[in-house]
């Protein structure tokens, strides 16, 4: 019978193969939960989408594909492979049944330094907090590439299929669960606080001395505001006095404030943030860069 895949595991495509499944797997399970996680936390606009933002998700799946197959296989050809080969070590001086034991334990090692190096950097630079998410990625990360290890190692017949299989399954279990806790109450998704006009009222300021002051009469005043960025990409000011407008909405993601104040440019701000720290936000400069101006109450802190 004609070799196959499935029937020689011992060389380096036969053991990348299931090694690169695995870190797949782990991958789409990571992005589920962060994606379940980030729904509880404030980010502007979450509630949001487009369908111009669906179009562009569909389109450039394809290449977000590739590009997580291409970078899952590199993390198993440089870190899961040399981790397998340290686990056939710990088998030929220990015995076969300490393979999996040994090629674990060393898992460890490479994942560690491979998802501590950034923070640890960043710790070594700006303090120790960087030092400590290095510390607590660690045992994740190696966790993560030790079972890689341990099934490429695998003599099951049908690994592939095994690990795709569950795979799947795993993270169909994970969605479900995370849309039930959402849908039963058990965990509350993210939205604005939901606020009255008169909650508007007061000076908000963006930290680094810009001002706007919101009348209770409708009047702005307005101070050091950023408004966008010139052609050299240095950020430009405005200032005066006008007027302003609140628009309630259907809902909490509905509620803006319309702002004609001077030499800013008229536009509508969002409410974010929490109900202990509120928050007028809106993006500057060019459509497409994204830039993100957010305000405080004063008195609120950072």
């Amino acid at each position: 019978m004609a070799a196959t895949w499935e029937g020689r595991r011992t060389g380096v495509a036969g053991r990348l193969v299931p090694a690169t499944a695995v870190l797949l797997v782990e991958g789409v399970l990571a992005a589920v939960l962060l994606t379940l996680h980030g729904f509880t936390q404030p980010s502007p606009g979450a509630g949001g989408g487009s369908a111009l933002g669906i179009l562009v998700l569909l389109v450039l799946s394809p290449f977000v594909v590739a590009f997580a197959v291409a970078f899952a296989g590199g993390l198993a050809l440089v870190l899961v492979l040399p981790t397998v080969w340290l686990g056939e070590r710990f088998a030929g001086l220990l015995g076969e049944g300490w393979a999996r034991l040994g090629g674990g334990a060393a898992g460890l090692l490479p994942g560690g330094l491979l998802v501590a190096a950034v923070p640890l950097g960043a710790g070594v630079a700006a303090g120790f907090s960087g030092a400590v998410a290095g510390a607590v990625l660690w045992l994740p990360a190696g966790a993560a590439l030790a079972v890689a290890a341990a099934v490429s190692g695998s003599r099951r017949p049908r690994l592939l299929r095994a690990v795709l299989g569950r795979g799947a399954l795993a993270v169909a279990v994970v969605l479900a669960l995370g849309v039930a806790a959402f849908a039963s109450g058990l965990v509350e998704e993210y939205r604005p606080p939901r606020l009255a006009r008169a909650a508007l009222v007061g000076t908000w300021t963006d930290g680094r001395g810009g001002t706007l002051e919101l009348a209770a009469d409708g009047t702005a005043t307005a101070a050091g505001l950023a408004d966008s960025w010139d052609v050299d990409d240095e950020e430009l000011e405005c200032g005066g006095r006008g007027t302003w407008t609140y628009e309630p909405g259907s809902g909490a993601w509905g509620q803006h404030v319309g702002l004609g104040v001077g030499s800013c440019a008229d536009g509508s701000w969002d409410v974010g943030g929490t109900a202990e720290r509120v928050t007028l936000y809106r993006y500057v400069g060019d459509p497409d860069s994204g830039d993100l101006y957010e305000l405080t109450r004063a008195g609120d802190g950072p």
